[in-house]
């Protein structure tokens, strides 16, 4: 069953077209404190502290790496642009080349699992 109430007809009438405005008004950000921005880049990681050679060990120890991605893996830690370029020489002294990935030479390995 159905119940129709019919009722008094009622015209609604649409909104205004407005013309919008040819610069829309910018939303306001909230101010950014720049110490807190320093902080938040430094890190508190003791590798990121330790001296460039020792973080490639660390990382070479942990699995082995293709030097692009070895590259990506300490920009990400942020490294400077002169410890950047000294990384073919650091590869040279610590660096076993297998298969175009670089793994950490044996004896390193043993001297720093000790």
């Amino acid at each position: 069953m159905f119940l129709l109430l019919v009722g008094k007809r009622v015209q609604i009438r649409k909104a205004p077209q407005s013309i919008p405005d040819a610069v829309p008004e910018r939303k306001r950000s909230t101010p950014i404190n720049p110490a807190n921005t320093i902080r938040k880049t430094h890190t508190n990681n003791s590798i990121s502290q330790r001296p460039y050679k020792d973080r490639i060990i660390h990382l070479l120890a942990l699995k082995t790496y293709k030097k692009p991605e070895l590259l990506a893996r300490l920009l990400k830690d942020g490294v400077s642009q002169k410890d950047r370029n000294s990384l073919a020489a650091i590869l040279q002294q610590v660096k076993f080349y297998l298969y175009f990935c670089f793994l950490l030479v044996q004896k390193l390995y043993l001297l720093r699992s000790k």
